[in-house]
């Protein structure tokens, strides 16, 4: 069985802090192709590339990143 063409949803971005200062950030595998990027303003123009390698757990990709303050990070899923 082959199905293409069919219209996916785009995938959710879950964050769950973890530690003091540490956040999960995870998504589903179903999700392939999609990268974590980040910026710390929202007003900014560019986003960038979190580096942090995703390891699949289960069904999910998950990056674990800190979260100190007071740097605000802002994050998405984007499909190139």
């Amino acid at each position: 069985l082959t199905l293409s063409g069919l219209p996916c949803p785009p995938p959710i971005l879950n964050i769950q802090p973890v530690a003091p200062n540490q956040a999960r950030l995870y998504w589903d595998t179903s999700a392939g192709g999609y990268v974590l990027e980040s910026v710390s303003n929202l007003q900014a123009s560019s986003w960038g590339r979190v580096t942090n390698e995703p390891i699949v757990i289960g069904a999910n990709y998950n990056v674990t990143n800190s979260s100190a303050v007071p740097t605000n990070r802002f994050y998405r899923l984007y499909r190139p």
